[in-house]
């Protein structure tokens, strides 16, 4: 089975309690594991939490390219991190 990323989300903003602001590249839903990368920052795995739109409502699955959301991460990372998932390239037979 062969592995690889995919980017999901762009960090935009954070601050120092991991209060995040991102733009969407790819679907993910909450509950998916994701993997954050940025500069000068070690990759970590987290469960996506259940994220919100800039009004605050409650956001499962963002969908739209570009939108922008809020997420709370485990700790501060800087912007241009991104949110990236594994996606199986294997093919079915």
């Amino acid at each position: 089975n062969i592995r690889d990323w995919q980017v999901c989300a762009v960090v935009t903003d954070c601050d120092a309690d991991g209060n995040a602001t991102l733009s969407l590249r790819n679907k993910f839903a909450a509950g998916d594991e994701i993997e954050l990368v940025g500069p000068d920052s070690r990759p970590f795995t987290m469960t996506a939490p259940v994220m919100h739109d800039l009004e605050g409502f409650e956001l499962y699955e963002p969908r739209t390219p570009q939108t922008v959301f809020k997420m709370k991460l485990p700790r501060y990372v800087p912007p241009m991190s991104f949110v990236r998932h594994a996606v199986s390239l294997s093919a079915k037979d």
